[in-house]
């Protein structure tokens, strides 16, 4: 028998070579970690002996998650999100579960199994949503925060599910047993919330002080949650999100995620590498559910909310990259599948379909979302018949200007150069993605229009043929591209400089026709070379001393750069 020490250790080393292989192949890393499970195990080599190892791992894994999804759920952020919003989740929710629960019952199982897979599909993953838009510095963007509040909404009504899926085992009396697991579930809230007022506050504002104690106590914390929702008859998940959400008001909430989270990725890993090794080949597989499951979640899902948003008076391109990122099955809904399976709910054809369908749609919808600004000109004339002809965010028209110029991309850079243009008397025009920062600007009576650089009729409310010059601080090569090749065949005087992240992506707006191409990496050096200069003539402190007022503004919660 192998000692449990060279057992992770092996588990450890096929996750990181699977997940590299993921990474080269523009996969979520969790796909290689479900297939290393499955080369360890099924696959014949059987490396692991003792059986509470990886499960062991992968419930604590399971728990530091949903530990995070509380910690990150502050409930005073759920009024930002507004009606429409709530509204829209809930069609969603509905609709998407009555789509898997209609399969379920064409499949022949009851309509307990086919509730589990109506909630399967219902959910959308967190984990890989928030990456994946992260990388494309979307968050900010109205499609971002959309699909950022849809999660969250979802989150919640997938551990409700979750709760009520771990309690109603075994149970006799449907109606009394549902009474009795509400109770339990308003006495695990109201303690968390009790907590979280009188007594959390003021006892982590002593810990911080040491910040090591301060960590594990809030690990201890969760499990204390954990373990008090386990005796109650629920999982260690659910005691765990209590745990969280107690915690998620405290001013001390974002180093506990920044310490946690590395906990949380290292077991979740465990999570993964147990679905394949949990995985019977020579089982019944479903693969007609699979493959209508796999299509419900990258077409019918995507398609509820793009026609719901579009009924809600957003643009087009907003309803599209918002429905089409949540276009995949969750981790929460393998995590209700395995609970359902382990209480004897549901079979295990059920579950190996679920398991196999969201690393489908995983791996699918990595594609999708990356490749979404191509996705989207492609799909453009094709769903034209959804596109509201009056938009929430309309792009009306900016004043008269002349010899003005157009700033594309408020966030971070634009701040800087609009400053300097007002300074110099210059008109300015601001074209950006999110509605915050419009709506801030126009609170300072500068012109500022809602819209994407791709957007052919933004172009027109802009008034190119009397601007003198277009800045673009957009970081995505593709848009770029198109904003910088469509001003030149408007206008071809007009003064273009744009922004890249690498210096092959410079080489192609130059070709497409910028006068120059702003390299951001390239500027930060050559200004850390002047501070060099500076503290070598001894003159770097008076300069310092100088920009004393940008840690001000910094330290400014009203300042653009929040935004």
């Amino acid at each position: 028998m192998i000692p449990p020490f060279i057992e992770l250790g092996l588990v450890l080393i096929a996750a990181s070579l699977f997940g590299l292989l993921a990474r080269l192949l523009k996969q979520p890393a969790l796909i290689g970690y479900i297939i290393a499970g499955f080369v360890l195990g099924p696959l014949g080599y059987q490396v692991i002996s003792h059986n509470e190892l990886l499960p062991t791992f992968s419930e604590i894994g399971i728990t530091f998650l949903l530990f995070l999804v509380g910690l990150e759920l502050n409930l005073s952020s759920l009024k930002t999100i507004g009606n429409k919003i709530v509204n829209l989740a809930v069609l969603q929710i509905v609709l998407t579960f009555a789509l898997g629960y209609s399969v379920g019952l064409l499949f022949s199982f009851s309509p307990v199994e086919a509730s589990i897979i109506g909630l399967a599909l219902t959910f959308s993953s967190t984990i890989v949503v928030l990456k994946l838009i992260s990388e494309k510095n979307d968050v900010q963007s109205l499609y971002g925060k959309l699909s950022v509040a849809l999660l969250i909404i979802q989150d919640i009504v997938a551990v409700v599910a979750l709760a009520l899926v771990s309690g109603l085992v075994n149970t006799s009396n449907l109606s009394l047993e549902i009474f009795d697991l509400l109770g339990k579930i308003i006495l695990l809230f109201l303690t968390a919330w009790l907590a979280s007022k009188y007594i959390l506050p003021s006892l982590f504002k002593w810990l911080a002080k040491s910040r090591d104690l301060m960590i594990i106590t809030a690990v201890g914390w969760c499990f204390l949650f954990a373990i008090s929702a386990y005796s109650l008859g629920f999982s260690y998940a659910i005691g765990a999100f209590l745990a969280g959400l107690s915690l998620a008001a405290i001013p001390y909430n974002i180093d506990i995620m920044g310490q946690i989270r590395p906990l949380r990725d290292f077991f979740i890993v465990m999570f993964f590498v147990l679905l394949g090794f949990s995985f019977n080949p020579e089982g019944q597989i479903l693969w007609g559910l699979v493959a209508v499951l796999t299509a419900l979640a990258l077409i019918a899902k995507p398609l509820i909310i793009l026609i719901s948003l579009s009924a809600q008076k957003f643009k087009l391109r907003t309803s599209f990259y918002s429905s089409f990122s949540l276009g995949q099955m969750s981790e929460f809904s393998v995590i209700l599948a395995i609970t359902a399976a382990s209480s004897g709910i549901v079979p295990d054809t059920i579950l190996s379909s679920i398991i196999i369908s969201t690393a489908i749609s995983l791996a699918a919808s990595s594609y999708l979302i990356t490749e979404s600004d191509r996705l989207f000109e492609f799909l453009r004339p094709a769903l034209k018949f959804v596109e509201p002809k009056d938009v929430e965010y309309n792009l009306e028209s900016a004043p008269e200007l002349v010899d003005h110029v157009v700033i594309f991309g408020y966030h971070r850079m634009g701040f800087h150069i609009l400053k300097t243009l007002k300074n110099l008397k210059q008109e300015v025009l601001v074209v950006d993605f999110n509605p915050d920062i419009i709506e801030n600007l126009r609170k300072q009576k500068i012109p500022a229009i809602f819209g994407d650089a791709t957007d052919s009729e933004l172009l027109d409310s802009v008034q190119l043929q009397n601007a003198k010059m277009v800045i673009s601080t957009i970081p995505h090569l593709e848009e770029n591209l198109i904003l910088t090749e469509r001003i030149r065949e408007a206008h071809k005087g007009i003064l273009m400089i744009a922004t890249a992240g690498e210096i092959s992506e410079a080489l192609k707006i130059y070709k497409r026709g910028a006068d120059y191409v702003i390299l951001p990496q390239l500027l930060s050096g050559e200004y850390i070379s002047e501070l060099l200069q500076k503290h070598e003539a001894g003159t770097l402190k008076k300069y310092l001393n100088s920009r004393a007022n940008e840690k001000r503004l910094l330290r400014t919660k009203k300042h653009n750069l929040y935004y």
